[in-house]
Formats: C-alpha cells, structure tokens, sequence
C-alpha cells in the first residue's frame, strides 16, 4: 500500500481585530418618550405602550451593557487571566417598576397586558423565529429583539407568590386625573383600575438590534 504524502504550507499571520464599544456622554432616552413591547401576532397581541416607565432598568443604557467572561489559570509560573468578552445574545436585561410604601407599581391593566405577551411567546417556525420587538425610547432610541424569560409580582422566591396581584383600589382617595405614575384610582376608559401594590420586573434576553 502507498504511502500518504501530505504537503503543508506555511501561512500569513492572522490579525486579530478587537472592537471598542464607545457608548459616549450624551444624555440618556428621549424626555417623555415611553417604552414599547410589538408582538409579531399584533392580531391577537396589539402593540403595548408602556403607561409608565419602569423605575430601574438593568444591563441597559444608551445601548445594552454587557461585560466580559474572565477566569484565572494556574501556570507553572503564576497564575494567569483568561478573558473573553461578552456579546449581545448574552445579555439579560430586567425592568423594575417598584411598589413601596404608598407608591403602586402600575395598574393592573398595564399588568395584564404584560402577563399576555409573558404566556404568548411568539411560535416557532420552519423558516424563522419570530421575536418580541423591545423599543426603551425611556433610555435609547434603538429597538431590540427579545424573549421574555420572567415576569414576576412581589418576587419570585416564593412559588406559590409568584403573582402578588391585587386588583383593589388603593385607600386615599380618588385621582380621576389619571395619574398612573403616583395615583392611587385610575379612570381607564371609563372604567376604575385597580392597581399593582407589589414590585413588579420584566427580565428579557436581548437577541439582537434591529436599529
């Protein structure tokens, strides 16, 4: 049987090329702008329109923040770091909107509207995975897509509290004003809202940018 004979060439050196992420000074977010969840089902989940921002908005700013996976190697020698930066699909970003003490959360028509794209998750299909559009004009001008991992009310250390709702009006008095950031009644349409008393987050994964 004949030998093999393999001929190796020596190649060019590879430039490694590494990427600064500036995200500069200017101020975040567009004064009054809201926040916006699309549904790709827009039949059946119309646009949301955030009724107030969230009080705290984690791994976000003027674009995603992400960091940089790093451990320590023990050589012969010393013991040596070994980093690897982040990219977008890694993110993980949460809104907050607190309840404490007089302060309520949303109302709980903003709250169901949530809790429907949570449990509606766009379907999955032969061609394409279709996502959540995130715009957080609140912070930036850019909208993501994303999938939403959690949805909580009062936390979530506790199974069975999962969603701390209470759909009850508040003790006083009545703001027919609508005001959702610091009421305590809410005229919607018509009708009284009842309002969220109990923190609630949003946790989503960033996908990636659409613009």
């Amino acid at each position: 049987m004949a030998g093999l004979t393999y001929t190796i060439f020596a190649g060019g050196a590879a430039a490694a090329t590494a990427a600064t992420t500036i995200l500069g000074t200017a101020s975040a977010g567009t004064a009054g702008a809201m926040g916006t969840l699309v549904h790709p089902d827009s039949a059946n989940f119309p646009p949301i329109v955030y009724e107030s921002n969230p009080d705290r908005v984690l791994n976000l700013d003027n674009d995603v923040l992400f960091g940089r996976l790093a451990s320590t190697v023990l050589t012969l020698s010393d013991r040596k770091l070994v980093s690897q930066a982040e990219t977008i699909v890694d993110v993980v970003t949460t809104e907050v909107w607190t309840a404490s003490g007089p302060k309520v959360a949303m109302t709980t028509l903003f709250f169901r509207l949530l809790y429907e794209y949570y449990v509606n998750p766009p379907a999955f299909s032969a061609f394409a995975q279709e996502y959540i559009q995130w715009t957080p004009a609140y912070r930036n001008a850019k909208t993501y897509n994303v999938q939403i991992i959690d949805l909580t009310v009062g936390g979530s250390n506790d199974p069975l509290g999962r969603f701390d709702v209470s759909d009850e009006i508040p003790p006083g008095g009545v703001n027919d004003g609508g005001d959702t950031q610091h009421g305590v009644d809410v005229l919607t349409g018509g009708v009284r809202a009842g309002m969220v008393d109990r923190t609630v987050a949003l946790q989503m994964k960033i996908v990636g940018k659409v613009v």
